[in-house]
């Protein structure tokens, strides 16, 4: 995320209650926040040092709170002991391990993994469902000895197959995509704002509608009407430097000239586009100001410098994350993607700078929309691969 640096300062308790600060310098912007803290919370290793300490026997539960450095926020944490199996692991061997399933939540987010552990504590193998990775602790000569292994495919595991494909998606007025949930109400996976509105046709089945902005006279019925946004949609934060000296240049430079809201969103999806003259996929999430340096970057970068010049010529602007349509490898699929949204008149209107388009014609599926003010970037992207993971779509249906 750019240049970052992060202190932590743990205060003794004294005459006052016990804290630790958190300090972040990223891009020149420095942020500090005081999580309080209790003599029980733990650090960053905290699960596996408490299987190495004392070794998790069937059916035990185990329950914590450790700080995670990576995203400065506290972590609740739930072991929970399975059956000792025999696991195949790397090397041929299927050793006796017993299985436990670890579930960590931050705040409404959750993340959950199996992890294989032996009768010392150590973990063998672990699997990330979401992103299905599977990772085996085994020697070092072992892991180099490995020459035919495969590359892991980002764009694989992030993205759905679709078994048809969409003819002129951007010249549609309206999709429907038929949507399927192994797990959950797939009604609560799904924003239904903007131009998006969702429709159950059973506990497991929903069909989700995508409209173009461009056809919509009025909120098609179902549409969740939002009021006009609070100023934490005008504001820098330590992601979206509105007030970065670059930020500001760039907007000068590509909004001139624009003489209304309207046309001055379209010229900033224009401009970025324009401006990132390297597409790449080198960097997790850069902040605003690093992608207004490097002009590099994916789509997370394209939105997020999108979202702050919007702000820095007074626009409230917010960023959306879901799953847009495309043709990779020649195959239909609904992939990964991430956009800008900016409140014109009284709506927000989606555009994506990747394309150079606005509005976008509805051939994504919004999961979510979020400002990440609290610089929780990981949860922009960890919800929409827990929801794809979940997920079977088809389009139902196609209006021109």
């Amino acid at each position: 995320q750019g240049e970052s640096v992060t202190s932590i300062v743990a205060m003794p308790s004294g005459i006052l209650k016990p804290v630790v600060n958190v300090t972040t310098t990223k891009d020149g912007q420095v942020t500090t926040k005081s999580i309080p803290w209790k003599r029980e919370y733990r650090g960053p290793f905290a699960t596996e040092q408490s299987m190495l300490r004392t070794p998790m026997v069937e059916n035990e539960v185990r329950e914590f709170k450790y700080f995670d450095p990576m995203i400065g926020e506290l972590v609740d944490a739930r072991l929970e002991a399975g059956k000792s199996l025999s696991t195949p692991i790397f090397g041929g061997s299927s050793p006796k391990l017993v299985e436990v399933r670890s579930a960590m939540k931050i705040g409404p987010n959750g993340m959950q993994s199996t992890l294989w552990v032996d009768d010392s504590g150590s973990i063998k193998k672990s699997y990330l469902g979401f992103l299905d990775i599977r990772s085996f602790r085994c020697s070092e000569d072992f892991a180099t000895s490995i020459k035919d292994a495969a590359r892991w495919d980002l764009t694989s595991s992030t993205s759905l197959n679709l078994p048809t494909s969409i003819e002129h998606a951007d010249q549609a007025r309206a999709i429907t995509f038929r949507i399927r949930s192994s797990s959950g109400d797939p009604k609560d996976f799904f924003s239904q704002r903007t131009n998006q509105t969702i429709r159950v046709v059973d506990p497991s089945v929903v069909d989700v509608t995508c409209h173009s902005i461009r056809g919509m006279n009025d909120f098609a019925d179902g549409l969740e009407r939002e009021s006009a946004p609070d100023q934490k949609y005008l504001q820098p934060s330590s992601l979206i430097q509105s007030d970065d000296a670059r930020v500001v240049q760039l907007a000068k430079k590509m909004t001139e000239g624009a003489s209304t809201k309207g046309a001055t969103a379209k010229a900033i999806s224009v401009g970025v586009f324009r401006e990132i003259t390297k597409k790449d996929f080198t960097k997790a999430f850069a902040s605003a100001a690093d992608v207004a340096k490097n002009l590099q970057g994916d789509c997370t970068e394209h939105a997020v410098l999108a979202a702050a010049i919007a702000r820095a010529v007074g626009i409230p602007s917010r960023l959306a994350n879901g799953l847009v349509y495309t043709q990779a490898s020649g195959k239909p699929t609904m992939a990964y993607h991430m956009w800008t949204e900016a409140w014109v008149k009284d709506r927000w209107i989606p555009f994506d700078a990747v394309a150079g388009r606005y509005p976008v014609p509805p051939d994504r599926i919004k999961i979510m929309e979020t400002t990440i003010e609290d610089d929780n970037v990981p949860f922009a992207l960890l919800k929409v691969l827990k929801t794809m993971r979940q997920l079977t779509i088809e389009v139902q249906e196609v209006n021109y």
